[in-house]
């Protein structure tokens, strides 16, 4: 004797032929479910429950909720949300609207029976009749579109003033077939001083009354020329957004150094307020030893003690020359910041009543010492850097974290 299988890993074909024996063996033929799912208006199943203020089912009421909520199975067409909501006619405001949140509660309870049916939703509410009404929505897309890319040279390669970057953008947007599909794709370059828009693509929706196939993928390939004077790590996020208005991102990193890599640092200064930011790096090797690079970086603020709050317009920044050296033998580097540069960005203080601001601010990050801390620095079997620093700094602390990997060459 064959044995029965899970009706979770039964094909569409046999799905089709066990909804048909659920909802069409109660000949249930009445014009109250003559409205096809996804036409406005909600749909009258009558009075289901027995009478006298009863929460029991009437004989044949199973049926008909069956074949209700059936309506948004219906292969070969959008699937949609059945929305279940009873009324019962007025009399005693508070024991009617409870005997419409129990008979409510009622349905929410059979349905939780059948494994069949699923994201149903249930309601009560007083009205002119005792009754149970279902209404339809057509299922909303609710995944992200799926974005991948792919460029020449690849992700993590070591680019020169003047090369080029050539991406290609791939978005998918059919995880199932009610999905909206993709309606741009663009390209930005993550400058210091401010994103550019190195390209975009939009695209005209496509109406698929229901849900005929999947949306098709969408490939947009642009290419990028690196600025005669680039940041030390070159970076371009794409996006892909769909017309439910979910995106994706995915950022390729392509560093001018032979290492690079981020610079996190914190201090809590006097005036009880925290300070925090991050500088990008990335460093070239001579092969005699000689390291040489650049460092930019922003600062942010973090709420504190202080009775003044610091609100930037546009971020401190920072930028310096990078020098140091690598022993290959031993496996170490040391770094050092010259010829620094900062820049205190546009801000204002917002202070407490009665206190009065101080004449000045000098953003923490102008003044974060980097003289001795990356001294020593371990370079891993991988060519990676990892490391912590915790430095007193008179009455502050300064705390590093520095991650350094290698580039492709």
């Amino acid at each position: 004797m064959r044995k029965r299988g899970h009706f979770g890993s039964l094909r569409c074909a046999t799905i089709a032929v066990v909804i048909a024996a659920l909802i069409g063996a109660a000949g249930f033929g009445s014009a109250a479910l003559a409205q096809t799912p996804g036409t406005a208006g909600a749909v009258s199943l009558g009075d289901l429950f027995k009478p006298n203020d009863s929460v029991d089912l009437r004989d044949g009421a199973e049926a008909t909720l069956r074949e209700a909520a059936g309506q948004n199975l219906k292969l070969g067409s959008c699937p949609q949300k059945a929305k279940f909501k009873v009324t019962v006619k007025r009399g005693d405001p508070m024991f009617q609207l409870a005997l419409a949140q129990a008979r409510s509660n009622v349905l929410k309870t059979f349905f939780a029976n059948e494994s069949v049916f699923s994201g149903l939703e249930f309601s009560g509410e007083i009205g002119s009749k005792d009754d149970v009404q279902v209404d339809y929505d057509r299922m909303p897309d609710r995944e992200k579109p799926k974005l991948h890319t792919s460029s020449e040279p690849p992700k993590g390669s070591k680019v020169k003033p003047g090369g080029l970057i050539k991406v290609t953008m791939v978005a998918r947007d059919d995880v199932n077939t009610w999905q909206t599909g993709i309606q741009s794709i663009q390209l930005i370059a993550q400058n210091p001083g401010g994103d550019a828009l190195v390209g975009s693509q939009g695209y005209p929706p496509v109406i698929r009354p229901n849900c005929e196939g999947r949306p098709e993928p969408r490939t947009l390939v642009l290419t990028y020329e690196v600025p005669r004077n680039p940041p030390p790590v070159v970076r371009l996020r794409a996006i892909a957004e769909d017309f439910a208005n979910h995106h994706d991102t995915d950022i390729g990193e392509f560093p001018t150094g032979d290492w690079y890599g981020t610079i996190d640092w914190s201090m809590f200064a006097g005036d009880g307020v925290g300070h925090h930011g991050t500088i990008d790096i990335a460093v070239s090797y001579d092969r005699r030893g000689n390291l040489t690079g650049r460092a930019v970086g922003t600062e942010q603020v973090a709420e504190g003690n202080s009775p003044c709050k610091i609100i930037f317009s546009t971020p401190p920044r920072m930028s310096a020359k990078v020098v140091g050296q690598y022993t290959s033998s031993a496996n170490t580097m040391s770094l050092q910041f010259v010829e620094r540069e900062d820049s205190m960005g546009e801000h204002h203080l917002s202070c407490a009543p009665n206190y009065k601001p101080p004449s000045s601010y000098y953003p923490a990050a102008a003044g974060v010492g980097m003289v001795g801390v990356l001294n020593n620095l371990t370079v891993s079997a991988t060519g990676s850097v990892d490391a912590e620093r915790v430095r007193p700094q008179g009455e502050t602390t300064l705390r590093l974290s520095l991650k350094l990997r290698k580039a492709q060459n």
